[in-house]
């Protein structure tokens, strides 16, 4: 949760900051970005599934 908050708020601040100098280094970290960020959205959908699966099942 505190890593999620984390990458939001670095996102938020890359957003306000001025687009001439975001754009290049989005275009450039793109890919990097991508490749890291799959497995860990795809680990966040699975935990997510299993706390709630989780909590359902002690309800």
């Amino acid at each position: 949760y505190f890593l999620g908050e984390v990458i939001r708020r670095l996102f938020l601040t890359e957003i306000k900051s001025p687009l001439s100098y975001v754009s290049p280094l989005c275009r450039f970290l793109n890919p990097f970005v991508s490749l890291l960020l799959l497995p860990f959205f795809v680990y966040l959908a699975l935990y997510s599934a299993l706390q709630r699966r989780h909590s359902a099942s002690i309800i």
